[in-house]
C-alpha cells in the first residue's frame, strides 16, 4: 500500500517499467524491500530480512552513495579557505579530493591518516589549527564539527553583509540569539547590540520621545532618543543591531525598518529622516508564528531558517563537557548521550542545546557524589540514562512513551547503577531531615517525594543547567508547600541567611512581579511564582528571556507553580519559554496516596481517613474534569 511513498526516495530501476499508480509487481515489491533491508543499520538487517522475506546474501549486492566524504571536505573548504593556495577553484579541488580519498579511506586507520594528510596539505599554505582533526574525521565517517559550523556562519555573515535586514528563524533552543552575535564577529561589525523585544515595547522606547526633567525650580521635558535613533546615528562603524524575539512586539512597531531597503537606506522615525550608511545591518530573531504571541512580520527581507545543530555539532558541545575519562569512556558517553538526545524527540517533541546543556549539567551533578573517577561502560550506561531523565522526562506524564523507552534502552545497553548510589544516598538524607523537620506533613507518597527530588536537585545543581524550574499538576499537590520547606531545609543546611521570595502571579500585580524578578535576579536569589500562568506568555517572555539564558547574578533560580491551561483563567506557556525551563508535570494524586497523607496528618480513625480520602478524591477529579 504504502510502495510509491517508498519508491519516490529510491532509484528508478525499481520502478523504470511502472506507470505511477499502478500496481507493483513482485520483482519492484522485492527490490524496493532490498533496498530498504540495505539501508538499515546492521543490527538491525537480519531481522528487517526476516519479515521482508529477503536473504541476507541479497543486501552486499546494493551499492549506497555516501556523500558524507563530499559534504565534510565541503565544510573544510569553505571553512579553510583563507589558509588555501591562490587560485584554488572549489568546485574542481572538491571532486578531485573526493576521487583520491576514495581508496585510501577504507585502509588501516594509522596508513589512512598519513596518505589524507598528505594528499591535503599540497593545498594549503600551512595546516589551519581548527582543521587538525580533519583527517580522523574523514576516516572514521563522521561529519567535522567546526567546519560545519564555520561554513554555516561564513553564509549567514555574507547574507548579513549582503541586505540591511536579516530575519533568522527557528524553534526554542537551537541557538539563535547566539549565532546572531557570533555573525557579527564574522562580519567584520565594531560591536553586537542585542535589544529584546516583547509585546509591552513602546514606540517612546524603540524610536524615542519625552523626559520629563525635574529641577529644584522648575520642571520640563526633553527628547530621549530611543534605541533606533541611537543606532542610527552611530555614523561612524556602527554596531550590528539584533532585535531579539522581533515577532513578539506590537503589529506595526517595526514597520520603519523596511525604508532600510530603499536605494539610499533611511529610517524615518518620529516626522524625522535619519539616513543610514552601508554599514547599517540589522538580524531579526524569532520563533516560528506558531508560537502563542508571534505575528508575521510584513517586512521585505529574506528569512533564514536555522535548524539548530546536527549531530556532528551536537557532539562538539558534549566532549568538552564530559569528566577527564578515557577516549574509550568518553565515546561511549558520547554515543549514548546522542543516541537519547535523538530519541527523546519522540517523547517531547522538541529537543535543543538547553536540553543537552542541562543533561551535562546534571551528570555533572550525579558523579559530585561518585567517589571512583573512572567509570565502567555499565555504570556510564546508567549515568546518561538517569541524567536524561531527570532533565527532560519530567516535561511528560509517565506513560507508554516513557516505557518503550526505559525497556528499549535497557535492552540495548547493560546497566551498572552503582553509580547512582551516592547522590541517591544524598538525598535520602535531606528526605529524612525534611520529614523529621516537618512532622506536621506527610512526604511520603511516591509522586510528593519525587517531587522534593526534583526541587533539591535543582537547588544542588547551583549554577549549571537550566535557572528556572516549572511545576505543572492539579490542584490538590502540595507543590508550594512542598517546595517552601524544600528551599526552608536547603537555605539551614547551606548556612544560608539570604532572603527567599515568595510571590504569587497576579495580573493586576504585575508591577510588583517584574520588581521581584528583577531583585532577584540583581542580588542572586531564589524565587517562588505561584499560579505563573495567570500571566500571558508574551509578557512573561519579554520579562524572562534574559533573565532566564544566564543574564542573572549567580545564585538565582526561578521556582514557578502552574495549574493546567484548560483550566480557567489559566494562559497557554510558549515552547520558548518551557525551553528555557526543567519542566515537571505531575499527574492528579492517587486514591492510596491521599489515604496515606490523610492517615500522616491526622490522629484520626483509619475509617475516617478513607472516607475523607475518598470525597477529596471525588471532588479533586470532578473540579479537574470541570477544569477550575
Amino acid at each position: 500500500k504504502q510502495f510509491w511513498v517508498l519508491a519516490r526516495h529510491c532509484p528508478s530501476k525499481i520502478y523504470q517499467c511502472l506507470e505511477f499508480g499502478d500496481e507493483p509487481t513482485d520483482e519492484a515489491l522485492r527490490q524496493l524491500a532490498t533496498l530498504l533491508a540495505s539501508a538499515a543499520p546492521r543490527h538491525r538487517q537480519r531481522v528487517l530480512t526476516r519479515g521482508l522475506h529477503i536473504g541476507m546474501h541479497e543486501l552486499g549486492r546494493v551499492q549506497f552513495y555516501d556523500g558524507l566524504v563530499r559534504s565534510t571536505l565541503r565544510d573544510a573548504l569553505v571553512a579553510g579557505k583563507a589558509w588555501l593556495l591562490p587560485g584554488t577553484v572549489l568546485s574542481q579541488t572538491l571532486a578531485e579530493l573526493e576521487r583520491q580519498l576514495e581508496t585510501v579511506l577504507n585502509g588501516p586507520e594509522q596508513e589512512a591518516l598519513l596518505r589524507v594528510r598528505e594528499i591535503l596539505t599540497p593545498l594549503l599554505k600551512r595546516w589551519p589549527p581548527s582543521l587538525q582533526d580533519l583527517p580522523s574525521a574523514l576516516i572514521r565517517g563522521q561529519r567535522h564539527a567546526h567546519a560545519r559550523q564555520e561554513r554555516r556562519l561564513i553564509h549567514l555573515a555574507e547574507r548579513a553583509k549582503e541586505h540591511p535586514v536579516v530575519f533568522l528563524q527557528g524553534v526554542a533552543g537551537v541557538g539563535k540569539s547566539f549565532m546572531a552575535k557570533t555573525i557579527a564577529e564574522r562580519a567584520g561589525f565594531s560591536a553586537c547590540q542585542v535589544v529584546q523585544l516583547g509585546p509591552e515595547l513602546t514606540r517612546d522606547a524603540l524610536c524615542g520621545g519625552p523626559e520629563l526633567l525635574t529641577t529644584e525650580q522648575d520642571s520640563c521635558t526633553r527628547f530621549k532618543p530611543g534605541t533606533l535613533i541611537q543606532w542610527a546615528t552611530e555614523s561612524d562603524k556602527p554596531p550590528l543591531l539584533v532585535l531579539d524575539e522581533a515577532n513578539l512586539a506590537p503589529a506595526g512597531m517595526l514597520a520603519p525598518l523596511a525604508a532600510l531597503r530603499r536605494p539610499s537606506p533611511s529610517l524615518d522615525l518620529l516626522g524625522n529622516q535619519y539616513l543610514l550608511s552601508k554599514a547599517h545591518r540589522i538580524i531579526l530573531t524569532g520563533n516560528p508564528c506558531s508560537y502563542p504571541g508571534r505575528i508575521l512580520l510584513n517586512l521585505p527581507m529574506p528569512t533564514l531558517y536555522y535548524h539548530g545543530p546536527d549531530r556532528a555539532q551536537a557532539e562538539a558541545i558534549i566532549r568538552p563537557q564530559l569528566p577527564s575519562w578515557p577516549e574509550a569512556s568518553r565515546q561511549v558517553a558520547c554515543d549514548r548521550l546522542l543516541t537519547l538526545l535523538h530519541h527523546f524527540k519522540e517523547v517531547v517533541q522538541l529537543t535543543s542545546i538547553r536540553d543537552l546543556n542541562d543533561v551535562l549539567a546534571t551528570m555533572k551533578q550525579i558523579l559530585r557524589y561518585h567517589a571512583t573517577p573512572l567509570l565502567s561502560e555499565g555504570q556510564i550506561n546508567s549515568l546518561v540514562y538517569r541524567a536524561f531523565m531527570d532533565s527532560l522526562a519530567g516535561a511528560v506524564l509517565p506513560g507508554p512513551k516513557l516505557d518503550r523507552l526505559r525497556y528499549w534502552y535497557h535492552g540495548q545497553f547493560a546497566q551498572d547503577k552503582s553509580v547512582l548510589a551516592g547522590v541517591d544516598n544524598a538525598f535520602a538524607t535531606f528526605f529524612t531531615q525534611l520529614q523529621a523537620q516537618n512532622p506536621d506533613a506527610s512526604f511520603t507518597p511516591s509522586g510528593v517525594r519525587q517531587l522534593v527530588y526534583r526541587y533539591w536537585q535543582s537547588l544542588d545543581k547551583g549554577n549549571s543547567g537550566r535557572s528556572a524550574t516549572l511545576v505543572e499538576g492539579p490542584s490538590g499537590w502540595g507543590k508550594d508547600f512542598v517546595l517552601n520547606r524544600t528551599i526552608r531545609l536547603w537555605q539551614q543546611l547551606q548556612g544560608s541567611g539570604r532572603p527567599f521570595i515568595h510571590i504569587n502571579a497576579n495580573p493586576n500585580r504585575w508591577t510588583a512581579l517584574v520588581a521581584s524578578v528583577h531583585r532577584a535576579m540583581a542580588e542572586g536569589l531564589l524565587i517562588a511564582v505561584s499560579e505563573l500562568n495567570l500571566i500571558g506568555s508574551a509578557d512573561l517572555e519579554e520579562l524572562l528571556n534574559l533573565v532566564l539564558t544566564r543574564q542573572a547574578v549567580a545564585g538565582f533560580h526561578l521556582f514557578a507553580t502552574i495549574n493546567p491551561s484548560s483550566f480557567v483563567g489559566r494562559e497557554v506557556l510558549s515552547p520558548a519559554l518551557k525551553s528555557r525551563c526543567t519542566q515537571i508535570r505531575l499527574p492528579p494524586p492517587s486514591l492510596d496516596e491521599l489515604i496515606t497523607m490523610v492517615q500522616a496528618l491526622t490522629a484520626a480513625s483509619p475509617a475516617l481517613c478513607h472516607w475523607l480520602a475518598v470525597h477529596f478524591h471525588q471532588l479533586s477529579v470532578a473540579l479537574n474534569n470541570e477544569c477550575s
